[in-house]
């Protein structure tokens, strides 16, 4: 997974307008397969972070057409930082409003 996490990362960084949804799904994906372990939590919380990031730029350039795949990543994040016990304020928040990105969908 880490060096297609690279071959993703290599092209959003030299095609951002082109790549940026490859990547995104790639380091959300592999964001929340790492949340699985502890060890490798902190990575997972940083690549879903960076999922988050991207796909909440995708959904404002594009009139939120990316909104609900934020919305997801939303999910996978607060789900992750539930999980850690001492980041549950922000957990709540993500998961808040990924549920409000549903229900206006």
């Amino acid at each position: 997974f880490a060096r297609y996490l690279r071959i993703r990362e290599s092209l959003y960084k030299t095609e951002p307008d082109r790549y940026a949804e490859q990547f995104a799904t790639t380091c959300d994906y592999l964001g929340y397969l790492l949340s699985d372990d502890e060890h490798s939590i902190r990575e997972g919380e940083s690549l879903l972070r960076t999922a988050l990031i991207i796909r909440k730029d995708l959904a404002e350039k594009h009139a939120g057409h990316f909104i609900h795949d934020a919305a997801w990543t939303e999910d996978n994040l607060g789900f992750l930082l539930s999980i850690m016990g001492d980041k549950n304020d922000e957990a709540e928040q993500h998961l808040r409003e990924a549920l409000l990105v549903r229900r206006s969908l």
